[in-house]
């Protein structure tokens, strides 16, 4: 049961990715429908019971892919107002130009269409 669910959430936010590489939404909009996937279904692993353990472990990659994500573009990008832009740069924050950019990596590192054909083989 768990799995099935896993599955379709990973397979939702994987095509968000996707719909906004294909420019299909913007920033904002991809930001709000991801709602910080990695941490709201716990990929980490830190609520799971053996049984969700096991889950996340055999969608290895593509967990990995959404923590990546999550932890160098997400948890980074900074939308705010241009006048502070430069103090969050300076500390460690990106645009929103350079998340886009740094997604698409990404997406072609760990080859998104592949991830999704697998997914759907589940």
């Amino acid at each position: 049961m768990y799995k099935e669910h896993l599955i379709k959430e990973i397979i939702k936010a994987t095509l968000q990715v996707s719909n906004l590489l294909s420019e299909r939404c913007s920033l904002d909009e991809f930001l709000k429908e991801y709602n910080n996937f990695y941490y709201y279904e716990a990929l980490d692993g830190h609520e799971a019971d053996q049984c969700q353990k096991r889950a996340i472990s055999e969608l290895g990659k593509v967990v990995k892919f959404h923590e990546k994500i999550q932890t160098e573009v997400i948890d980074k990008v900074y939308l705010g107002d241009k006048e502070n832009l430069q103090q969050y740069l300076d500390a460690g924050r990106i645009t929103g130009e350079q998340a886009f950019e740094k997604m698409k990596i990404l997406a072609e590192c760990y080859d998104i269409e592949k991830l999704l054909k697998k997914l759907y083989k589940f």
